[in-house]
Formats: structure tokens, C-alpha cells, sequence
């Protein structure tokens, strides 16, 4: 499939024209540019004998290419919890948050959408206080680097990722 762009000429007299193209339709994107020309031509007609008719002229409409978009899916659950289920809390980039109380074992938190190779880090927080040498991050699936608070994903494709909360002693 292809973007499209659609062109409008709107007359604004016997020898002037307002050329507007905007972007109506889109495709797999790549990161290139689309250029395509389109030739215009103002015509008198009417406009009386002897009116000129200039000789169509090349427009350039230049589209730059969007970026893939990939969707990113995450749950939360319990990991193994030494003093009780843990409510918890993730966090990531453009507002992205996902909350789980103490008394649900898993939620499916909201899909967001994020430009082709861009690196995801989701932050989780537990409601009990760390112990010394404990991670916030019990398991994970789907993550491409995993740390003692953080999930970090490279967004090259739809993920799903499985997070879970609860403590786990340092390696």
C-alpha cells in the first residue's frame, strides 16, 4: 500500500491558484521520503481573448515517511511475596502507569503505542519497604534487559510483557 496525499487547487482568480496537498491515507512507513511532482496549469479560458496561459509548472510535495508505530502490552502480577502480596505500581515514558493492588493477582494494564526503535524502560514500585539486597522486579517475560527495578524493552515489533512484583534476593 502507499501513502496518498491529496491535492487541492483552489482558483483564486483568472491567473492565480492556491495549491495545498495534505496527507490523507497511509501505508507500512519507512524512513525515507516520498517526493512526487505535480504539474499545474493555470488556463485563462474565459478570461478574454489574448490572456496568457502559462506553461505548466512542476510542483514539488515532499511527505516525509512516519515512523512504524509498534504496540506495547503489559501485565502485572504477583511474584513471590515473603510477608504478603504486594500492591505495585509501574511507570514509564509519556505518562505511561499501571497500578495493582494487594488483593488482585494480576492486571492487564492499558496497550500503548510507540515509534520503531525506541527503548522502553517501565519502572516498577512495590508498596512494602525494600529490604536490603531485595529487587521490586521478582520475574519477567518478555523484556529485553531486566534490573532490580526496571524493564526495558527495544520496541522492533508488538511486545507483550509480563511483569512480576515482589521480592526477590539479589543474585
Amino acid at each position: 500500500m502507499r501513502n496518498h496525499v491529496l491535492v487541492v487547487l483552489m482558483l483564486l482568480g483568472p491567473t492565480s491558484a492556491l495549491l495545498l496537498a495534505t496527507a490523507c491515507g497511509s501505508s507500512t512507513p519507512s524512513k525515507s521520503t516520498t517526493v512526487s511532482s505535480v504539474n499545474v496549469e493555470a488556463n485563462a479560458g474565459s478570461a478574454g481573448a489574448g490572456a496568457a496561459t502559462p506553461a505548466a509548472t512542476p510542483v514539488a510535495v515532499n511527505q516525509p515517511a512516519l515512523p512504524a508505530m509498534y504496540t506495547l502490552t503489559v501485565t502485572l502480577s504477583q511474584g513471590h511475596h515473603l510477608s504478603g502480596p504486594y500492591a505495585a505500581n509501574l511507570s514509564g515514558p509519556n505518562g505511561f502507569t499501571c497500578y495493582m493492588s494487594q488483593s488482585q493477582d494480576n492486571v492487564s494494564c492499558l496497550a500503548v503505542s510507540y515509534p520503531a526503535g525506541t527503548t522502553v524502560p517501565i519502572v516498577v514500585t512495590i508498596s512494602a519497604p525494600a529490604l536490603a539486597n531485595d529487587w521490586p522486579v521478582y520475574e519477567t517475560v518478555g523484556c529485553d534487559v531486566t534490573s532490580m527495578n526496571t524493564c526495558t524493552v527495544l520496541m522492533n515489533a508488538n511486545k507483550t510483557v509480563t511483569i512480576k512484583a515482589g521480592r526477590r534476593a539479589l543474585p
